[in-house]
């Protein structure tokens, strides 16, 4: 049987992690399942892009320093492809510059590492459904 981490989900708010670091990447995803979004790790920019072929995803987590290609890469490969899901960007070198570029490319938001585990929530909550297993967030006036 598959493994949920990092075979293809088929939920209305299910998450792409974009992580080249796979414990990193199943870190997440097995954080973000245990808060009840269905979530896959995608090792590299390829990848992702395939899964984003047949998968829909609400929102995309992704690390700005992989190789062969980086998550600033995968922001203009995905406008190229008009995917509109919106994007987390994250990176253990952040800098004004870096944040602003990734904002800049289409990115959501910016996450330096490390972080909290909340912050990265309360951003994906931001930009996602409510979980399937948790009732709908109340609008915030």
């Amino acid at each position: 049987m598959p493994d949920a981490r990092t075979s293809g989900v088929s939920d209305d708010n299910a998450v792409l992690v974009v992580e080249d670091d796979r414990a990193m990447a199943l870190m997440l995803v097995d954080l973000l399942q245990e808060s009840g979004y269905p979530a896959t790790a995608a090792h590299g920019v390829a990848e992702a892009l395939e899964r984003l072929e047949r998968d829909r995803f609400v929102v995309i987590v992704s690390d700005l320093q992989m190789a062969p290609l980086s998550g600033m890469e995968l922001l203009g490969l995905l406008e190229e492809r008009a995917v509109t899901t919106p994007v987390i960007l994250m990176s253990a070198f952040p800098g004004p510059d870096v944040e602003t570029q990734a904002l800049a490319r289409g990115a959501r938001a910016f996450l330096a590492k490390p972080f909290e585990t909340a912050q990265l929530l309360e951003l994906v909550a931001n930009l996602a459904p409510a979980p399937s297993n948790t009732p709908p967030r109340s609008p915030i006036c």
